[in-house]
């Protein structure tokens, strides 16, 4: 069992009656959270909330705000909330771009409510009121005057405005005064933070269950029968598929109905976030390293025109599975469901898909005499390999959630 934590506070009405909560990071029961990566820290609150937790017995039926950022707004893992409930907070800080403003509207044509922390209405960030929703106010970064000001501007569009920051009873009546429609601070409420119990994983089900999900003809059956095979995976399925997100008339007492209810797709993108992130003892980078070797065999093998490109991810992936699991590659091989041809390129780097990872592995290594692989030439394997670096980053920020 491991310990984990979220930060919850709530958001008032005028009377004084929860709007909502919002969940936030922390990684210890007192004092300040220690966050290096926004995007990882927002992940962790969202996983830790929803398949962890039971958002159900964190708010209620409340609203829910979670900070996001842009990686998170383009992440599939949003499939997962439930866009009646879920307020998509915008972080503090994040740089106005086409992509962003592009971003935060595709999350609202898709039902989502986004919210603004910490916004102060400019020329320079007008463009954000295109699809915000909920707009928070710190009340301590402004005298009276500026904030009488900005609600009488942002009252022309339609938002809620939010006076966060509340410290003290002056502030609480200022914001009242002003006409906030909701309230949020220490004066009200400290936050306080929620500890649970997080199970582990056994990782060799970890990885068979990464590569079966990479499948192109994935079956239901057989992710059925991998999720079956872990009681932390099982348990966490069965209660996102039984909580308030899913209204179901009866409980689902059965992981096959389960996948059914929630659909393949869904099911890769949290349970592959979910899996490798619970290699809880082994360096974030040494998942990173494995996930750019399997997107460059994949891409090596695409460029030559190779048929059956899935399969050199595979050999990528697993290219580290000694290491992450801290037993000798022979032993797990017996135990992955993989083809002779892929065991072979693991044991021995033979074959085409050997090759593919041997070219992987030199140019990681800047072992430039032998970044070979079948009639490619060199701008072909670098294009490759920095496509893999940045396919790898992206994914790897959404790992390192544990």
């Amino acid at each position: 069992m491991y310990e984990i934590f979220v930060g919850r506070q709530p958001i008032y009405t005028p009377n004084l009656e929860v709007y909502g909560y919002e969940l936030f990071f922390r990684d210890q029961e007192i004092g300040e959270a220690d966050i290096k990566d926004l995007s990882v820290a927002s992940y962790q609150v969202m996983l830790n909330s929803l398949l962890e937790m039971g958002l159900e017995q964190l708010v209620g039926k409340n609203r829910v705000f979670f900070n996001v950022t842009p990686e998170v707004l383009r992440s599939e893992f949003l499939q997962s909330l439930d866009r009646n409930q879920v307020v998509l907070e915008l972080v503090d800080g994040t740089a106005i771009t086409d992509e962003l403003i592009a971003l935060l509207k595709q999350v609202a044509d898709r039902g989502f409510t986004v919210a603004l922390d910490n916004y102060v209405y400019l020329n320079s960030t007008r463009q954000l009121m295109e699809t915000a929703r909920i707009v928070k106010i710190n009340m301590n970064s402004l005298n009276e005057e500026e904030l009488s000001t900005q609600v009488k501007i942002l009252r022309h569009y339609n938002v809620k405005l939010v006076a966060e920051r509340l410290e003290t009873k002056e502030k609480f009546e200022l914001a009242r005064r002003l006409g906030f429609d909701y309230f949020q601070g220490y004066f009200l409420t400290y936050p306080n933070i929620l500890k649970g119990k997080r199970l582990p994983t056994n990782r060799i089900m970890i990885l068979q269950l990464m590569s079966k999900l990479h499948e192109p003809n994935i079956k239901v059956k057989e992710i059925e029968e991998l999720i079956s095979k872990d009681v932390s995976l099982s348990y966490r399925l069965l209660r996102y598929i039984n909580s308030a997100h899913f209204a179901l008339p009866e409980p689902i007492d059965s992981i096959h109905r389960a996948v059914i209810m929630v659909g393949l797709e869904r099911i890769k993108s949290w349970v592959s976030l979910l899996a490798l992130s619970r290699v809880d003892d082994k360096p974030h980078d040494l998942l990173v390293t494995a996930l750019t070797r399997a997107k460059m065999c994949e891409l090596l093998a695409t460029a030559a025109g190779r048929p059956n490109a899935k399969s050199y991810f595979m050999v990528g992936l697993f290219s580290l599975v000694d290491v992450l699991t801290d037993l000798p590659m022979a032993e797990i091989i017996n135990s992955l469901p993989v083809t002779d041809e892929i065991k072979q390129a693991l044991a021995a780097r033979g074959g085409d898909m050997g090759a593919a990872l041997e070219c992987a592995i030199a140019y990681e290594r800047s072992n430039w005499e032998k970044v070979l692989y079948a009639n490619l030439d060199n701008q072909a394997v670098i294009a490759n390999y920095m496509q893999a670096i940045e396919w790898a980053g992206d994914l790897g920020s959404e790992l390192m959630i544990a």
